[in-house]
């Protein structure tokens, strides 16, 4: 058996379905949503070093790489537009109660995920 990147590379990656619908006025959390993958080793790194030195700086650098992590999302600019990635974020971070329950799931998921796999093996 064989690891080939255009076959098993989507599902190699961990991603997080965080819904957000009630923060922004629709009627559950269900109806608008982004789907994030985890972040890059050097990603991870970066923000967690971030994060230990100044928590500002920590949130600000996840906003920064937020874009890169989005792989899916449904808002829209209106009916037919797609909003871009970059869009999406700034949206979420223009919203305190959008960005702290992005934050706090995304660091929940992903780095208590890596630490329980490593303490499995």
């Amino acid at each position: 058996m064989a690891f080939y990147k255009d076959k098993h590379y989507q599902n190699a990656i961990q991603k997080i379905r965080i819904d957000l619908g009630t923060m922004f006025g629709l009627e559950k959390d269900e109806d608008v949503h982004i789907l994030v993958r985890e972040p890059s080793e050097v990603e991870s790194l970066s923000f967690k070093k971030e994060l230990q030195t100044d928590e500002v700086k920590g949130v600000e650098f996840f906003k920064s790489i937020l874009p890169g992590l989005i792989v899916e999302h449904d808002f829209y600019e209106d009916e037919k537009n797609k909003m871009s990635n970059e869009e999406v974020a700034e949206l979420i971070f223009d919203k305190n109660e959008a960005a702290d329950y992005v934050l706090e799931t995304y660091t929940n998921a992903v780095f208590r995920s890596r630490l329980s796999k490593r303490e499995e093996k």
